[in-house]
């Protein structure tokens, strides 16, 4: 799935400067002009490019909605803290409870705090 998304990302970037070639020709514009030039010509022209352009761009707002809502659902459905530990910086582990209960509830969560800073701390 990362090579898929990142030859994606490459195309999505590829087309995108090649669109701005086509519109600004000085500065940055003008640098891209003859890659963009190339990638006019090797995808069929300048409605080619913005439409692949505007197709890829569409999977992947819709890829990113799917994903944040599978991040979520899983989160709330199975309780692993995944969402929950990136939004919060909290962890969930469940911690099984001796004989203390006898059996009234014998599953309690406990909460650790993470390491956010990422700073091996």
């Amino acid at each position: 799935m990362r090579v898929f998304l990142s030859t994606l990302f490459f195309f999505m970037s590829v087309t995108g400067l090649t669109l701005y070639a086509n519109v600004y020709h000085l500065g940055m514009g003008g640098l891209f002009w003859q890659p963009a030039e190339w990638v006019t010509y090797a995808m069929g022209g300048l409605a080619n490019v913005r439409e692949w352009h505007h197709i890829v761009t569409w999977a992947f707002i819709v890829f990113v909605l799917i994903h944040v809502y599978m991040v979520i659902w899983t989160g709330i459905r199975f309780r692993n803290g995944s969402a929950d530990t990136i939004m919060s910086g909290f962890d969930y582990h469940p911690v099984h409870v001796k004989d203390k209960n006898k059996g009234n509830d014998p599953v309690q969560h406990q909460t650790h705090q993470t390491n956010t800073d990422h700073k091996g701390h």
